[in-house]
């Protein structure tokens, strides 16, 4: 597989491919979205509203976008996030990817029992 960048992706399309039935593209948006989307709030509720997808694929996407978003912008709702990310951990097959979010989490910010 070839690394290729992400590039940024306009709101609009992001939320028509949101709410698509294709994994790939629900996946690519919130990818894209939270690497270029200022506004961290808003990427991470995208997150949240699609950490119940039935696809475990984009159940992943969306935790490891938790961890991205703690990197690059040191702040998530941690109050929603980690109750959200122990929820998620008690599927086996998802407990991985939320151990290194966690983990992307306490490293990225400061203050963890903080609220943002």
């Amino acid at each position: 597989m070839k690394y290729q960048e992400l590039q940024p992706i306009e709101r609009e399309l992001a939320e028509k491919q949101l709410l698509s039935d294709d994994i790939d593209k629900i996946t690519d948006s919130l990818l894209r979205l939270t690497f270029h989307d200022m506004d961290w709030r808003w990427v991470q509720n995208k997150c949240i509203n699609l950490s119940s997808h039935p696809s475990k694929e984009v159940r992943r996407t969306c935790i490891q976008c938790f961890g991205h978003i703690a990197r690059i912008h040191g702040v998530l709702d941690l109050v929603v996030v980690l109750p959200l990310l122990m929820t998620m951990k008690e599927d086996a097959k998802l407990s991985g990817y939320v151990d290194d979010a966690i983990d992307d989490i306490e490293m990225f910010i400061d203050d963890m029992s903080l609220s943002h």
